[in-house]
């Protein structure tokens, strides 16, 4: 349980925040963390207004900003700072991808 909780730790301090606006500069708001759950549809809760938001590995590893479509948040990776959850991220995508050709 301890590897589950670390990933969710990780997971949750993936992302900043910007406002979806053409000239919003972006703006780190380290205190208002997406929350995340177990579920069997992957994804996040929107911290700006609490919608869920689904979202797979394969938009994680391609750094694609994912849009809430409650309040029209725009959270960004940050590739620099998540480098390492990325890697253990791929990993993973690589392990369910070979288990999924073995069954």
């Amino acid at each position: 349980m301890k590897i589950f909780d670390r990933f969710l730790n990780w997971l949750k301090g993936i992302f900043y925040n910007e406002k979806a606006a053409p000239a919003a500069p972006v703006v780190v708001i380290p205190e208002r963390i997406p929350v995340v759950e177990v579920s069997h549809q992957p994804g996040l809760l929107c911290p700006e207004c609490g919608t869920r938001i689904p979202i797979a590995i394969t938009t994680l590893l391609q750094q694609i900003p994912v849009i809430c479509h409650g309040c029209q948040l725009v959270l960004n990776i940050d590739a620099q700072q998540s480098h390492g959850a990325l890697s253990a991220l791929q990993t993973l995508q690589d392990g369910l991808t070979a288990a999924g050709k073995t069954a």
